[in-house]
């Protein structure tokens, strides 16, 4: 048996499809099934936290229903995971910790201990977590790093998180993909359908306060290159379509037929790499700059202060190559991979 430990119940499309996709990959080795350990009720604190948010820059009635569908459709998504109480868990799983921001110590949801594998047992992986901006002396008030000495194989997500973390275990601490990123687009084809739009469009995925800097950059250049815009999984009252989870399963589909894409997270902009999109990110953490940067991208990240309409404009002639792009995400992936296998048949004492 194989046990996945990660955020669940979030209402976010990429803390889904990371969580189903790593599954979904690590079955090939075993019936795998997701932890539930108490974090997150259905109605609590946080959805009111992130309703409030969301209604935040006035209330209106489309908007509402809106963000209740989005929570609605995503508990909807995490329920067809396999998921089990703690009990279950014993010597002889394999579990796995990750990915998301998981080892993010300055987000209170992830301060848990279980997230390094406090009080489980089985012999344990990590599996591409983050600490996202989080600094060394912040994580250095924590204890709950001693956990690392029981982590049999260690992988991170990007750099910044192996640099921290290395001083906090010798032992070897490898990159590793995000799960979305290791499955192609057929792949999410699959297991959700959308319905495709009558006109070209500009794809948004934004998260809510993060739109009013770019706004007028943006509904100019949709403008210039006659294309509305489509926002999926936030409501942006400026946009002219906004798609939830209702309409499709995974959001992320409609970055297929876009003619360009706009994201400020991290799975905004793995997704539009994934599916070979003409992109703009919006990097605001290490995290995001660390994956551009993985894919020589970096021209991609746009910087809020000198933004302007001529520079989104020359980055968007310069269309990127993505026979390259692949090349490096078959490396990287064909690793990632490599990197699951060796951990599982190590713990299990099979042949490596």
């Amino acid at each position: 048996m194989i046990t996945i430990i990660t955020v669940y119940k979030s209402n976010n499309y990429g803390s889904f499809l990371q969580a189903k996709v790593l599954g979904d990959v690590l079955s090939k080795y075993d019936t795998v099934q997701y932890l539930n350990f108490g974090q997150r009720k259905w109605i609590d604190l946080h959805f009111l936290a992130s309703l409030r948010r969301n209604m935040t820059k006035g209330f209106s009635i489309r908007k509402f229903v809106f963000v209740i569908n989005l929570f609605v459709q995503n508990f909807k998504m995490w329920r067809t995971l396999n998921v089990v109480p703690k009990k279950v868990i014993d010597d002889r799983d394999i579990c796995v910790l990750g990915s998301d921001e998981i080892w993010n110590l300055s987000r209170s949801n992830c301060k848990n201990p279980i997230f390094w594998g406090c009080g489980i047992n089985g012999k344990k992986i990590s599996y591409a977590p983050s600490i996202n901006n989080c600094s060394l002396e912040e994580i250095s008030k924590h204890p709950i790093t001693d956990y690392l000495q029981d982590v049999s194989y260690i992988s991170v997500r990007d750099d910044y998180s192996k640099e921290v973390l290395s001083h906090f275990t010798e032992k070897e601490i490898n990159i590793a993909l995000d799960p979305t990123l290791l499955m192609d687009v057929e792949y999410y084809e699959k297991f959700a359908v959308y319905k495709k739009l009558p006109f070209k469009y500009i794809a948004l995925y934004i998260f809510p306060g993060g739109d009013d800097s770019y706004r007028k950059i943006i509904t100019n250049f949709a403008k210039e290159h006659d294309c509305k815009i489509v926002s999926i999984g936030t409501y942006l009252s400026w946009c002219d379509v906004n798609i939830t989870a209702k309409e499709c399963a995974n959001p992320f589909l409609y970055y297929i037929d876009a003619d360009y894409v706009f994201a400020n997270t991290f799975h905004g902009t793995a997704f539009a790499i994934n599916f070979e999109k003409q992109f703009f990110s919006f990097a605001i953490s290490k995290k995001i700059a660390n994956l551009l940067e993985q894919f020589d991208l970096l021209c991609r990240n746009m910087d809020k202060q000198m933004l302007s309409p001529e520079l989104l404009n020359n980055v968007a002639s310069n269309k990127i190559d993505y026979t390259i792009v692949n090349e490096k995400k078959k490396l990287l992936r064909k690793r990632s991979i490599d990197f699951l296998a060796k951990a599982v048949e190590y713990i299990r004492g099979e042949p490596v």
